[in-house]
């Protein structure tokens, strides 16, 4: 269904990111253009890769450098978010003041310029997006303190939100305890047509990995919260048990340089590959045995964040490593869909390796129930039902 003429189909998305490497954010803007809407993403260019003006699939993208630089220290980031906030501000009044639009946010760091602009143009409806639990991120980042302060401010911006889009069930639920706004749930996944087509053994050769080795992969952001150091280390304790497993880390990001350092010593049964754009690193999720998705325990947000690496490990029919004793797990688990990885210590990690690779007829069925799933509820068509109905209702 197309939205009617009398409806706003002008919408505005607000984005503190980098659009081209934005997955979530991409489908939602080609799935409402597919439904007859005219996008303009607003997005903050932190990795200073995009152009300052282009054309995305049909999606229009207007993109900002500000403090230049691919890293951030808390400082410079506050700074910089403050900063886009006015830019995204200072466009929608230059540019859609007078017009019936949605005004789309991308969680809290764009929030406040969103409701400035509903409050300046009373016209527009305000849909929030919210992808974390922000109070719990931002006591992660910044302390306790300011988690509090960043929890108040959301609740009170909240009351001049028209409808809400979550990421997960328990996010959903805090919202719903702090508005009592419509709360629509569209988990982070890819789309049917993204699944790589070609078997295991085809993308093997495709990325250059043997036929016979048992692959365990890590395919994304090296960002702090991600325990891919520990991944490291049970990499040394798997090679003193078994002898024909390998390890790839693909991607690239603030703690590569850390992660090599480790690795010294590990080079015969441990690669790191540069970041490969998205189609070619799904491929590589699909060639692994195991993909890796644990997470240090940093807070609330990270016990309830649910990684993009679950539903495309699930979409390729590849078992996925999760942090015992988080929201994650208790997903996985009563999917059937992957493995606990404990409290994501070394030895943990490394034990639940090398079970894997003595229980491979046990990770074929797990294989299959993750693909099964992936068809049935868990992929992004399923999921832009929902999306549109947040917009059209």
């Amino acid at each position: 269904m197309h939205p009617k003429e009398s409806k706003p189909n002008l919408v505005i998305m607000l984005l503190a990111s980098t659009f081209i490497y934005d997955p979530r954010v991409k489908n939602e803007a080609e799935s409402l253009r597919d439904h007859g809407y005219e996008i303009t993403v607003l997005s903050w260019d932190r990795t200073a890769r995009q152009p300052r003006s282009f054309n995305s699939h049909g999606v229009s993208v207007e993109s900002w450098r500000l403090l230049p630089g691919t890293t951030f220290s808390k400082a410079r980031y506050a700074i910089s978010a403050i900063l886009f906030q006015f830019v995204c501000l200072s466009w929608c009044l230059k540019h859609a003041r007078d017009k019936p639009v949605i005004i789309h946010a991308h969680d809290f760091n764009t929030l406040l310029a969103a409701v400035l602009f509903k409050l300046i143009s009373p016209r527009s409806t305000l849909i929030y997006d919210s992808h974390e639990l922000t109070p719990a991120a931002f006591a992660e980042w910044y302390g306790p303190t300011m988690g509090a302060l960043a929890g108040s401010i959301e609740r009170s911006l909240l009351r001049f939100v028209d409808k809400v889009i979550t990421v997960s069930p328990p996010i959903k639920q805090y919202l719903s305890k702090i508005t009592d706004r419509p709360i629509f749930l569209v988990y982070n996944t890819i789309k049917l047509s993204q699944v790589p087509k070609q078997d295991k053994e085809w993308w093997r050769e495709r990325c250059g990995l043997d036929q016979g080795f048992f692959v365990v992969s890590y395919v994304g952001g090296l960002r702090e919260d991600a325990a891919v150091d520990a991944l490291v280390e049970a990499a040394r304790e798997c090679k003193s048990v078994a002898d024909n497993v390998r390890f790839i880390i693909v991607g690239d990001g603030t703690s590569l340089s850390e992660l090599r350092r480790r690795a010294v010593g590990t080079e015969r049964y441990l690669e790191f590959l540069p970041r490969v754009p998205h189609e070619v690193a799904l491929g590589y999720v699909k060639a692994s045995d195991i993909t890796f998705a644990v997470y240090k325990d940093l807070g609330d947000n990270t016990r309830i964040a649910m990684p993009w690496k679950v539903f495309e490990s699930m979409a390729c029919g590849t078992p996925v490593l999760v942090r015992g004793d988080t929201y994650t797990w208790r997903f996985v688990e009563s999917l059937g869909v992957g493995l606990s990885a404990g409290k994501g210590s070394a030895e943990e990690i490394s034990d639940q390796i090398v079970w894997a690779l003595k229980h491979r007829d046990l990770l074929e069925s797990v294989s299959d129930q993750g693909r099964r799933s992936f068809v049935s509820k868990f992929n992004w068509d399923n999921q832009a039902e929902t999306l549109l109905e947040a917009y059209q209702s």
